[in-house]
């Protein structure tokens, strides 16, 4: 099956240098820098004892280390949940406890 990851380790083998995100707090990262961030990310879940069918939420700004954080989920195997950070406290609460997260 075909995933995002797939889509970030082609095109960093056909045009790793070429700019693949940026955001509004300065960073850039290739697809080279996107693939490794991705990988170190998938690395990181996988030393906590995140792995496949692990439902994970992410609950952060639209930023570079969203976006790797929801590869690395992918890559590692996870189901990656995103949660808008704007919820209110008792939002957030319900969600997580109807997703039973294993992080």
């Amino acid at each position: 099956m075909l995933s995002l990851v797939h889509v970030v380790e082609w095109r960093a083998s056909v045009n790793p240098d070429q700019i693949a995100l940026t955001d509004d707090r300065g960073a850039e990262l290739t697809y080279a820098d996107l693939r490794t961030a991705m990988e170190a990310s998938a690395a990181a879940f996988a030393a906590a004892d995140i792995g496949p069918g692990d439902v994970v939420p992410v609950i952060a700004r639209n930023q570079a280390g969203w976006v790797t954080a929801m590869l690395g989920l992918i890559r590692a195997g996870a189901l990656p949940a995103a949660v808008n950070w704007r919820l209110a406290a008792p939002e957030v609460a319900a969600l997580l406890e109807l997703m039973a997260p294993a992080a």
